[in-house]
């Protein structure tokens, strides 16, 4: 399984939940998410601190529940949305992508959260490390949520700073989103 270059570009909206929730592969298996692009399984502010090694193993159980699945005929691969994972930092991509085994291609990319320049450099240089020795791309998707990229003051600079960087990794930036929630926030 690997998504089609058709199938990224159209990633869409995106349904979000925490990495917690324990019906994710039935409810893709019984078909009650049909039609779903993309979705995206929270680690980060969806879930509690204390909540965090569970989910990753939560995250891991439904991923390769969705792998056998697929694997024993009993769902077609297309069937399957793309699946992202909203991280919390940058060794969170590497110790789930090992723990995912077999069900890794299951798996389109991580979102990168409050991206900023102090950030954006360890997320990229890591999904640039788990992408050397894939047979398919796993991807970025920086959003841009936090003070730093919304506040006049430093917005410009910090913005051509993550234009950069994120120059030198654009094969693997599926896209950018904006934090509007966050920002809205910020803004009262």
């Amino acid at each position: 399984f690997s998504a089609s270059p058709e199938k990224s570009r159209a990633s869409g909206a995106a349904l979000y939940m925490p990495a917690t929730r324990l019906t994710v592969a039935k409810d893709i298996i019984d078909g009650k998410l049909n039609g779903l692009m993309s979705m995206v399984l929270c680690l980060e502010d969806a879930i509690g601190d204390s909540e965090v090694a569970q989910a990753e193993k939560q995250l891991v159980c439904q991923l390769q529940e969705l792998a056998g699945t697929v694997e024993r005929q009993e769902l077609a691969a297309e069937a399957v949305p793309l699946i992202f994972i909203r991280i919390r930092e940058a060794s969170q991509m590497q110790r789930v992508s090992e723990a995912l085994g077999n069900a890794l291609p299951f798996l389109t990319g991580f979102i990168f959260p409050k991206f900023q320049p102090a950030n954006a450099q360890a997320y990229l240089e890591t999904l640039a490390d788990l992408n050397k020795n894939l047979g398919q791309p796993l991807y970025g998707m920086p959003i841009l949520e936090s003070r730093e990229m919304i506040y006049r003051e430093n917005r410009w600079q910090n913005l051509m700073t993550v234009k950069s960087l994120l120059g030198d990794y654009r094969r693997l930036i599926l896209n950018i989103r904006i934090g509007a929630t966050d920002f809205s926030g910020l803004f009262g």
